[in-house]
C-alpha cells in the first residue's frame, strides 16, 4: 500500500531499476518498504502523472510460482474500477523486476490515523467501514477476494476523507509462518480469518472477518488478538473469541458494535451475508440518528442535560453539609441541616418530575420504550463525536503514499 510521508522520502533508487523503467517511469523517491516489497514514488512519463510503483520482493520475483501468481492477480485487480479502490494503471515485468503502478494518493493510512490521533468517533468509523464494504462488495462481484484487508491497506484521502482500498488479491506471504494445519500463511496474522489461518480456501466471508477486525481496531485502538509469534496469533484467531466491542470501547453505538461482533464470528455462516449487506447495515447505523423524529431527539437532548445537573448540585450540597453543618452543632445548626435536606430533596424531585412529564408526553405520542432507548444512544453517539472534535481528534489530511 502507500505509506504516509510523515518523513522525507528516501532518495536512494537502484540504478538497475531506473534503467529497467527508463522511458516509461521516472522514479523520484523511495516511499517505504513492507511485506509486499518496496514502493517508489514515480512519474509516468507519457501521461505526466504521479504513480506509486510497487515491486515484488527480489526473493519472490526469482521464483516462478510467486512471480506468476503476483502478475496474474495484479492484472486481475487492475480491472477493478470503483470510487473506493486505488486503481492499478500498469502491471509488468522487466528483466529481474516485477511491479505494478497504482495511483498516488494524498492522505494517510488508517493505521497512521489511529496511532497518531487515537480511535475514531463512531460516526467516522461507521462511514469508513461502509466505504470499505462497498469496495469489497464490488470486488467480490468481480470474483476478486482481497485476502489482506487491514488498516495499512486502507488510505484516507486528504481533504475528502474518503476511504480507498489497495492491494486487492495481492496478499503478502508471511515470512517464517505456517498455518495451524502446517500450510503456508498468506496475509497478515492479526487480521486473518480462522479459515485463512488454517490454510483453507478463503472466500468473501474471510474479507468480512478481516474488516471486522479493522472496525475493532479503529474504534478501540487495539487488536483483538496479538502474540509474540505469527503462529500464536493464528492459533488465537482459530480458538479464541474476541471481547465484545462495547467492553473495550464504552459508548460504541449498539447497532455498530453488534455488526462488528458479528463479523468476528468464527463460523462463516454467522457473519453478515455479504459485503453489500454489511454496507447496508452500516448505512442504517449512520441514518439512525438522522431519522429520529423531532420529539424523540428533543426529549433525549433535554433529558441528557437534566441528568448532569443534579449530580453537580449534589456535589456542591454534600460539600456544604459536610463542612459547614458540623460547625453548626447547635439549634441553629439543626435548622441549617433541615434546610439543606429540603434543598437536596428539591434538587431531586423537581428535575425528576419534569423528566417524568416529558416522558408521559412522549408516550402519549405513541413512542415506545425502545424508541426512547434508541434516541438516548443516538444522543450519546453525537455527544462523543462532539467531544472528539473539541479535543482535536478530527481527521487531518497529510501527504501520503502507501505500502502494504
Amino acid at each position: 500500500m502507500l505509506r504516509a510521508l510523515a518523513r522525507a522520502p528516501e532518495r536512494a533508487v537502484p540504478l538497475e531499476l531506473a534503467g529497467a523503467t527508463v522511458g516509461r517511469f521516472r522514479i523520484e523517491a523511495k516511499l517505504g518498504q513492507g511485506g509486499m516489497g518496496v514502493v517508489y514514488l514515480a512519474r509516468e512519463v507519457r501521461l505526466d502523472r504521479p504513480v506509486a510503483l510497487k515491486l515484488l520482493p527480489p526473493r519472490l520475483a526469482a521464483e516462478p510460482a510467486p512471480r506468476e501468481r503476483f502478475l496474474r492477480e495484479a492484472r486481475l485487480a487492475a480491472k477493478l474500477s470503483h470510487p473506493n479502490i486505488i486503481p492499478i494503471h500498469a502491471v509488468d515485468e522487466v528483466a529481474d523486476y516485477v511491479f505494478f503502478a497504482m495511483a498516488y494518493v494524498e492522505g494517510e493510512t488508517l493505521t497512521e490515523r489511529v496511532r497518531n490521533r487515537g480511535p475514531l468517533p463512531p460516526g467516522d468509523a461507521t462511514r469508513l467501514l461502509r466505504e470499505v464494504a462497498w469496495a469489497l462488495a464490488y470486488a467480490h462481484a468481480q470474483g476478486v477476494i482481497h485476502r489482506d484487508v487491514k488498516p495499512d491497506n486502507i488510505m484516507l484521502e486528504a481533504g475528502s476523507g474518503r476511504a480507498l482500498v489497495a492491494d486487492f488479491g495481492i496478499a503478502a506471504q508471511v515470512s517464517g509462518a505456517a498455518g495451524v494445519d502446517g500450510g503456508d500463511v498468506i496475509g497478515t496474522p492479526e487480521f486473518m480469518s480462522p479459515e485463512q489461518a488454517l490454510g483453507e480456501k478463503v472466500d468473501a466471508k474471510s474479507d468480512l472477518y478481516s474488516l471486522g477486525i479493522v472496525g475493532y481496531f479503529i474504534l478501540t485502538g487495539r487488536l483483538p488478538f496479538t502474540g509474540k509469534k505469527p503462529t500464536e496469533v493464528l492459533a488465537k484467531q482459530v480458538t479464541e473469541a474476541a471481547r465484545p466491542v462495547t467492553t473495550v470501547a464504552d459508548g460504541t453505538p449498539r447497532r455498530l458494535a453488534q455488526t462488528i461482533d458479528k463479523c468476528l464470528a468464527k463460523e462463516k455462516d454467522e457473519r453478515p451475508e455479504s459485503a453489500a449487506a454489511l454496507a447496508e447495515q452500516m448505512g442504517l447505523a449512520l441514518e439512525q440518528r438522522k431519522e429520529l423524529p423531532v420529539p424523540l431527539r428533543v426529549f433525549a437532548k433535554r433529558a441528557g442535560r437534566f441528568r448532569g445537573i443534579p449530580a453537580f448540585m449534589y456535589l456542591i450540597a454534600t460539600t456544604m453539609v459536610s463542612t459547614i453543618g458540623v460547625a453548626f452543632a447547635s439549634p441553629f445548626g439543626l435548622g441549617f441541616a433541615a434546610w439543606a435536606g429540603t434543598w437536596l430533596a428539591g434538587l431531586s424531585v423537581v428535575p425528576f418530575a419534569l423528566l417524568v412529564g416529558r416522558a408521559q408526553r412522549i408516550a402519549g405520542n405513541g413512542f415506545t420504550r425502545d424508541d426512547v432507548v434508541t434516541a438516548f444512544k443516538a444522543e450519546l453517539d453525537s455527544t462523543s463525536e462532539e467531544r472528539a472534535y473539541e479535543f482535536g481528534r478530527v481527521s487531518e489530511g497529510a501527504r501520503a503514499g502507501g505500502l502494504g
